[in-house]
């Protein structure tokens, strides 16, 4: 949940130079335009661990991989080791990559509008949609529920706001794909977020509102209405029965449900939020994004827990282990960090160059 609005402008720009690039190599009266001295090194995107926490997913971009580096890491052991790269699409950029929480599929979008699953043990890929070439309609933002068994997409066009909406899939059954969320016309969607059960969809909108959906029906069964600006992450906390969320106008915003009620209102402390995570216990909240610093939040006591200082600027996502005992941090760069969500200390790195755990330095 992220940096996605501006991370997409940049895609479609290296997009068209990658495309720029592939005829270059294939013309003949190609020029080369970089120096082979010349590195781009990569750095990570966004991050997912598996349920049981003994696997995580990056997505990177830069160095050779241009259009986007997905790779599982194994967790398992105490010097993390990378299990495989998964095969994407060649010249087709990868927007975003998500682990399924069983730990066995994963989630690919692309820039020419792919969305594929991946089976991690088998390698089969499922083909769920294919929106085409058309820069002016891609799948910006998705979810996957605790059980893996389903699968939102929120579709966007930069010409159409008619066409603004968000899919359903069911890529391990039988059944249909037949339920489509209809968002009011002129809003799009910032986050996504599954109810515990899967039967509800937490929507973050441009708008500042937050929708809350039935996914058997598709319909909106509460809206949550409050921030000054885009949500730009918005949880279920526990069972459901509260929702945090945070937005472009720096505030954090905690809701009861059913009916709806702001229970608690602060700042930020970092400016705009560009990433959240929840631990699974819902006990305690983390989020990051323009400033120096992740906050740890204590949502019992609705107190900061502790904060995590960092030279580099940009937080690009956040996960917690099972349990909400540490925090994986990604940044600008090519390290991910491990911290004790209590005391904010650090633990563990994983370097997505080479996965060597603990003994990589990484880059920030």
């Amino acid at each position: 949940m992220k940096f996605h609005d501006i991370q997409i402008i940049g895609i479609l720009v290296v997009t068209a130079i990658v495309g720029a690039g592939y005829w270059c190599a294939n013309s003949p009266q190609s020029v080369q335009m970089l120096s082979a001295k010349t590195e781009i090194i990569a750095s990570v995107s966004s991050i997912d661990l598996s349920a049981d926490g003994t696997k995580l997913l990056s997505l990177s971009r830069g160095g050779p991989h241009l259009c986007g580096s997905v790779v599982l890491h194994d967790l398992s052991k105490a010097s993390a080791s990378r299990l495989f790269e998964i095969a994407t699409f060649p010249y087709d950029m990868v927007l975003f990559a998500e682990l399924a929480p069983d730990g066995l599929h994963a989630l690919v979008g692309t820039g020419h509008g792919r969305l594929t699953w991946y089976d991690l043990t088998s390698s089969e890929t499922s083909l769920l949609a294919d929106l085409g070439r058309s820069a002016a309609i891609m799948f910006t933002r998705t979810a996957i529920s605790r059980d893996s068994q389903c699968v939102a997409a929120a579709q966007f066009s930069t010409k159409h706001v008619d066409v603004n909406k968000i899919r359903i899939f069911h890529p391990m059954s039988v059944r249909s794909n037949d339920v489509v969320l209809h968002l009011p016309k002129g809003i799009s969607n910032c986050s996504l977020h599954f109810s515990n059960d899967g039967r509800q969809l937490l929507s973050g909108n441009s708008d500042g509102s937050i929708s809350i959906w039935d996914v058997d029906s598709g319909c909106i069964v509460n809206e949550l209405p409050g921030h000054d600006g885009r949500v730009v992450a918005a949880h279920f906390v526990g069972d459901g029965t509260t929702v945090i969320s945070g937005g472009t106008d720096q505030s954090i915003r905690i809701w009861q449900l059913p009916g709806g009620r702001e229970v608690w209102r602060g700042q930020s402390e970092i400016g705009m939020v560009g990433a959240m995570a929840v631990s699974d216990d819902g006990r305690c909240a983390a989020w990051g994004g323009w400033g120096q610093k992740v906050i740890i939040w204590d949502l019992g006591r609705q107190r900061k827990r502790c904060e995590i200082l960092s030279s580099a600027r940009e937080v690009r996502d956040l996960q917690f282990s099972p349990g909400g005992q540490s925090l994986a941090v990604a940044r600008a760069s090519t390290a991910i960090r491990f911290y004790d969500a209590t005391t904010g200390s650090e633990q563990r790195i994983v370097d997505v160059r080479r996965g060597d755990g603990d003994q990589s330095e990484g880059s920030e």
